[in-house]
């Protein structure tokens, strides 16, 4: 924790700026957010068990092609989880598939949560700086939407660009799990498929800075 606020502080003399909030320190990256709030945000414990389901066939997979079948935010049960009905791929079919695509330049990515802590990034940034740690935030996949929004991994994204910005000459890229859903409908999805299987696939949602 000392860290964390030491870094924050190091980085707000660096910055000149006062700002907790990274899309108002980095508004080229945020100018296409789409505005979801935090507190509305799905925290998948298991990004390939999430991936299982979308491209299970019927009766092990959940709906993805009929939006008026999917729950809305709170009110899927555990029904859910099997709900698929038509085989075949989406949109004609349930099954939704997922490509894992490396090299990816962070800024081709775009944020759906309209808040994102710079604090929580910075601590991350220097988790990468560490050089007893061998975490990193690009080390590990996110969850991005077909028209490139990212669904789970906001703050590793964020720590990605931060880190490039203050290390030009060690400038790193990301590795994503590509849903091939826009966001709209994968938003309504994966809260759907968090709130059906509770503590066992998903972290409570969060309105503060803390996770990924």
């Amino acid at each position: 924790m000392k860290l964390l606020f030491e870094n924050w502080r190091q980085y707000l003399k660096e910055q000149e700026t006062s700002s907790n909030d990274f899309c108002t320190n980095y508004p080229n990256a945020c100018k296409n957010v789409y505005g979801t709030v935090r507190a509305n945000m799905p925290q998948i414990k298991k990004a390939s068990d999430f991936e299982k389901s979308l491209g299970a066939p019927p009766g092990r997979g959940i709906e993805t092609n009929e939006p008026e079948k999917i729950p809305d935010l709170g009110k899927a049960t555990r029904a859910y989880l099997q709900s698929s009905d038509d085989r075949g791929e989406y949109p004609r079919g349930d099954q939704v598939q997922v490509n894992t695509i490396s090299d990816v330049d962070p800024f081709d990515l775009n944020p759906t949560q309209k808040d994102l802590y710079m604090d929580n990034a910075l601590d991350k940034v220097a988790t990468a700086e560490n050089p007893g740690i061998s975490w990193n935030p690009w080390n590990a996949s996110i969850l991005v939407s077909e028209d490139n929004y990212i669904l789970d991994g906001h703050h590793r994204w964020a720590a990605t660009i931060i880190y490039n910005k203050k290390h030009p000459d060690d400038v790193r890229t990301m590795i994503i799990e590509k849903v091939q859903l826009p966001i709209g409908p994968l938003l309504k999805i994966s809260n759907a498929y968090c709130d059906a299987g509770g503590q066992a696939t998903c972290e409570p949602r969060q309105s503060g800075g803390a996770a990924t």
